[in-house]
């Protein structure tokens, strides 16, 4: 999506720009045509146009290198930012972990465990795989159901 909006971006920025060439362009040879040092109201009237064109343009193409600018600092804060998504899996792993040992432990199945707290086996799943974490009142349950609180079941989390 970012990069169909920045292609259409650079698109409309080059096309700005040759217009305001083009423009630039025919106003000089005007210019040297016409070769007066006076100039009437309509000649003062096609500077101010071809002026304000050329503000458009500037305009236009000094948001496109902010664009530009602000994605590359995005891309660079999501690019170091790794050791933080790696920790957060880690963390979330350990939760699926302790999950999955307590309900081996206590001998019960994904589907048993389902059942008693009311959700899905592919949900249990889901936590025990660290794809997901429970919500708090299923952890509530799911410490229950363990025969322990939810603090001793979190703090078993690295």
């Amino acid at each position: 999506m970012v990069f169909i909006f920045l292609f259409i971006c650079t698109h409309f920025a080059t096309n700005i720009f040759a217009i305001v060439s083009s423009c630039n362009c025919v106003f000089l040879l005007y210019l040297f045509k016409k070769g007066d040092v006076f100039m009437e109201f309509g000649e003062f009237l096609g500077i101010l146009v071809f002026g304000v064109v050329i503000l458009i343009g500037l305009l236009m193409i000094g948001s496109f290198l902010a664009l530009v600018y602000f994605t590359i600092k995005a891309l660079i804060k999501y690019i170091k930012s790794s050791e933080v998504r790696k920790e957060k899996t880690i963390i979330r792993k350990s939760l699926g972990e302790v999950l999955k040992s307590h309900r081996e432990k206590n001998h019960m199945t994904q589907e048993f465990v389902a059942e008693a707290i009311g959700v899905s086996r592919q949900a249990v799943s889901k936590w025990e795989n660290g794809v997901s974490d429970p919500s708090t009142s299923n952890l509530i349950a799911l410490a229950k159901l363990f025969n322990m609180s939810p603090e001793e079941l979190l703090q078993e989390v690295e």
